[in-house]
């Protein structure tokens, strides 16, 4: 069984993360456009493209038609604790991209709690994959403690940044 059939109930969970974190940038950044990759935002099983890269991001977003940084949403219905998990191939594709002068940002939500990642952070705990046993299969992942993850403002003072704005909570009103 391929590992899209076991996850086919996962995949309007998947849909509805996805979704969650493109209206949450959206809102907070009207002028970045999201353009999804492969599969992103589909609630049904696709089949496979050869044309597709496993671990691709699901998210190209771009402000006045350059590319800003590439966005990767995942998670579970679960509660988590301890560790976030991130697949070994999105960090290679990751790691592609940042070769190329390509930011990559890892947006994961659980049931308690929303962790953001980057490439060099997942790629700090690399060594730390362990096997899963996942609806009955064994998967690979590269654990970080949740306690090393980023709160969701480094990720949009990243942004304002980018866009040339200075973060909300730095504004201070001088005439005030």
């Amino acid at each position: 069984m391929s590992w899209k059939d076991l996850y086919k109930h996962e995949w309007i969970a998947g849909s509805n993360r996805e979704k969650q974190v493109r209206q949450l940038l959206e809102k907070e950044f009207p002028e970045l456009v999201l353009k999804q990759g492969y599969g992103t935002e589909k609630t049904e099983r696709i089949d496979h493209n050869l044309e597709h890269e496993r671990g691709g991001p699901d998210y190209f977003v771009f402000h006045k038609n350059e590319l800003l940084f590439h966005l990767e949403v995942t998670g579970t219905n679960s509660i988590v604790n301890d560790f976030v998990w991130i697949r070994p191939d999105k960090l290679q594709n990751s790691l592609k991209n940042q070769n190329k002068g390509i930011k990559t940002w890892f947006y994961t939500i659980y049931k308690n709690a929303h962790y953001i990642l980057d490439t060099s952070l997942v790629n700090e705990f690399k060594e730390d994959s362990r096997y899963v046993n996942l609806y009955g299969r064994q998967e690979l992942y590269i654990h970080i403690p949740c306690r090393k993850t980023y709160p969701k403002d480094k990720l949009f003072n990243w942004i304002r940044k980018k866009l040339g704005k200075l973060p909300k909570s730095k504004l201070i009103d001088i005439f005030g």
